[in-house]
């Protein structure tokens, strides 16, 4: 699985670094963490709306892609107009959070449900520990704008290989 959409909360610990980038006040890191906020919430509010429109995973990927795009869109911007998109960019994060864990419910049978979900959550936090140890050394090489457009590519070209990989996938079925 892509990690890439749960980074929408581990993010978060740096969204006062945007800010101070940004060269605005303290009150911002509560602007942009209720932007981030609200955005993720709507996209939670959606995703079961839309799940009937979304058939393959392979579309939930393009999804996740989406929402690299606009991240990447953020970070080109890079000023406070721009949160909103970094908010769009949360909301089809938490879209894809809400497809892959359905996705991944509905694959498992009952009696196992509990023990695969609970290694999948040590997978994310492990994960998420080295996405976070990464994030501070391209930080440290790179602006924090810079680190931003990496990340989003990383998660583009992350969701354009599932897409690629699903799609090989079913050919051979």
């Amino acid at each position: 699985m892509n990690i890439y959409y749960d980074i929408k909360y581990y993010l978060d610990e740096f969204d006062a670094l945007i800010i101070n980038d940004f060269q605005l006040g303290n009150i911002w890191v509560s602007v942009i963490l209720t932007v981030r906020f609200v955005f993720v919430a709507l996209g939670s509010l959606i995703a079961p709306k839309i799940q009937s429109k979304v058939s393959s995973v392979k579309r939930i990927f393009l999804i996740n892609g989406m929402a690299c795009v606009l991240l990447a869109l953020f970070a080109a911007i890079w000023n406070r107009y721009a949160i909103p998109i970094f908010g769009l960019s949360c909301m089809f994060m938490a879209i894809t959070e809400v497809f892959l864990v359905n996705t991944m419910q509905n694959e498992i049978n009952e009696e196992g449900r509990a023990t695969v979900m609970s290694f999948y959550s040590v997978g994310q936090n492990i994960a998420m520990i080295c996405f976070s140890l990464m994030y501070a050394m391209l930080a440290g090489i790179f602006t924090l704008q810079q680190t931003y457009i990496i990340i989003s590519a990383y998660g583009l070209a992350g969701a354009l290989c599932f897409c690629l990989f699903f799609k090989t996938r079913r050919r051979r079925d």
